[in-house]
């Protein structure tokens, strides 16, 4: 019979976990960038829109902004 330890175990070792930064860059351009409806959802999903980032870039580069950089809305969202 299997322990219940042992059980976890081999399930936790068959599971893999992309984080949420690493995942949403694999979907770049060779640019980083995002399209408009990745760069959109993503937005969406933290209660923003693309109006309000390109209306307040807080620290970031408008231009990286403007070009959908996946790196540069992250460091907007706080990431």
């Amino acid at each position: 019979m299997l322990h219940q330890a042992d059980f976890l175990r081999e399930v936790s070792n068959t599971l893999s976990y992309t984080p949420y930064q690493e995942s949403l860059l694999a979907t770049c351009d060779e640019h980083g960038s995002l399209t408009l409806e990745e760069a959109e959802r993503l937005l969406a999903d933290h209660g923003h829109d693309f109006e309000e980032v390109l209306e307040d870039p807080y620290d970031s580069d408008p231009t990286k902004l403007k070009a959908r950089n996946a790196k540069e809305l992250l460091a907007w969202l706080g990431y």
